[in-house]
């Protein structure tokens, strides 16, 4: 498949296979956006209703398993030889990076495996794939709905009580005290 698109896309379509395997990709840049900064415990604190981050990624993963094993069965490829999910890197990412989560990391390589089997069979795919494929970034979609929720939910919650705290001297801004109560004003420190 050609890396470059064409600069000229009024006279040219992208096949449904080219888009759907972006669709793919795009949830891998999803999940990094929305879960990435979050620290183990709070993906696996229960703040979306009985759901946590890491059991929507779970979920995610025994999806992933069971597509790709369908795409695998329809495309005549022996799962065994595909290349191990940990080989594949699904992202580039700058060294400054920190650790993934495992489970995340461990989403993130297993769907670059996918997204390989799928170029691997071209862009000319049988309706019985396209369909399985179009159920998939369906799926996808629900997941990261979920997975955005969740953070949404963390971030309106009390959970960050440093936001609460005024500045302090050492931060460079003291906090006056705004006499009527609304408000506190900045104040920069001179030296």
């Amino acid at each position: 498949m050609d890396a470059e698109a064409p600069t000229d896309t009024v006279n040219q379509t992208i096949s449904e296979a080219t888009f759907l395997l972006t669709e793919l990709r795009y949830t891998l840049g999803q999940i990094h956006v929305q879960i990435g900064d979050l620290d183990a415990e709070t993906r696996r604190s229960a703040m979306c209703g009985d759901r946590s981050v890491e059991s929507i990624l779970q979920d995610m993963m025994t999806s992933e398993d069971r597509y790709q094993e369908q795409y695998a069965k329809l495309l005549s490829v022996d799962a065994s030889k595909l290349h191990a999910s940990s080989q594949i890197v699904p992202l580039p990412l700058n060294e400054d990076v920190s650790e993934l989560a495992q489970e995340q990391d461990d989403f993130e390589h297993n769907r670059a495996q996918t997204i390989a089997l799928l170029e691997s069979a071209g862009d000319n795919w049988p309706d019985e794939l396209l369909a399985l494929v179009r159920q998939h970034v369906a799926e996808d979609r629900r997941h990261t709905t979920d997975l955005a929720e969740c953070r949404m939910r963390y971030f309106e919650s009390d959970t960050r009580p440093d936001l609460d705290e005024p500045l302090t001297a050492q931060d460079g801004i003291a906090r006056e005290p705004d006499p009527s109560g609304e408000s506190d004003r900045p104040v920069p420190i001179s030296e």
